[in-house]
């Protein structure tokens, strides 16, 4: 009697834990807990880390099947959170989600984590598509930041924790560092590569994720991310650079608007890219300041 063939053996797919933070007063937001349950396959795990949402909120979450982890408002920075709840986590992964960042199916989950198919990759990152009815200068970001191509990063340090998943392993050596900021994935992505790592663009895992528009929202988005970006490189931006950075973005948003019929957000648009780029020059400035009074007393 001929012996059966051996089965071949089967891969063993890391166990993953999701990090959600959350701060709000709308029961709405809690769809990302829905969609998150709905993958398949389910992580082992959802740790949400809560920093002042509201009592009716605060019930519902108590009510899921989560891990609730609560911390102070005055104790919240995007690094501080998410430490404090991947310290609790038990998965192999980490996979970071915002609270209104909506996984866009039931398989971006499993397709972000099919990126770490190397020991080399540290890191991973996913698409954000625009909300239905988004802003026109929305859809045009996103589609610029998030094109609907993979890519492996050996350099760029661009990572978004909108949406991404890391190996606990690595973050134990090397935890978010509060100085970033909101560039605590930057920051991360920058030392991953420092040891040989890489982080990888996985365009098929995809969210529903973008931010309101307007100077305001622009200013003080882009001043935090530039305090971040100036201790994660160091370097400065002239007002000249940014002038011109500024100006060409307003250029390329003139032509994309007026080739997709949207002429009317021309005036809006160069409100919003002089709010931006004014926002991370001054950030960057005060930021390098921070850095500088650092290294002087070390």
């Amino acid at each position: 009697m001929k012996t059966p063939p051996t089965p071949p053996p089967q891969p063993v797919v890391p166990t993953i834990s999701v990090v959600i933070r959350m701060k709000t007063d709308a029961l709405a937001a809690l769809e990302v807990l829905d969609r998150v349950q709905a993958q398949q396959p389910a992580p082992m795990e959802i740790v949400v880390v809560d920093s002042g949402s509201s009592q009716e909120v605060q019930a519902a979450l108590e009510s899921r099947p989560i891990r609730l982890f609560r911390i102070a408002p005055s104790e919240y920075s995007s690094a501080f959170a998410l430490n404090r709840a991947i310290e609790e986590a038990r998965g192999e992964l980490i996979a970071i989600l915002s609270q209104d960042a909506l996984p866009a199916d039931t398989h971006y989950l499993a397709r972000l984590s099919a990126a770490f198919d190397s020991a080399l990759v540290a890191g991973a990152y996913g698409r954000q598509t625009p909300r239905p009815n988004d802003h026109p200068l929305n859809r045009k970001d996103l589609e610029t930041a998030y094109p609907p191509v993979s890519r492996a990063q050996t350099a760029d340090c661009w990572m978004d924790n909108a949406c991404s998943m890391i190996r606990a392993d690595l973050w134990r050596l090397h935890p978010f560092a509060k100085e970033a900021v909101v560039a605590e994935d930057h920051e991360w992505a920058k030392w991953a590569q420092s040891q040989g790592r890489e982080i990888r663009y996985q365009a098929d895992a995809v969210v529903v994720h973008s931010h309101p528009r307007g100077a305001r929202a622009m200013w003080r988005r882009s001043y935090l991310e530039g305090l971040g970006l100036a201790w994660v490189h160091q370097r400065r931006i002239t007002l000249a650079r940014a002038l011109g950075r500024c100006a060409r973005e307003v250029a390329s948003d003139v032509v994309w608007l007026a080739r997709h019929g949207e002429a009317r957000f021309i005036p809006g648009s160069v409100v919003d890219r002089l709010a931006k780029h004014a926002g991370l020059y001054w950030g960057q400035r005060r930021g390098l300041r921070h850095v500088r009074r650092a290294t002087c007393r070390s």
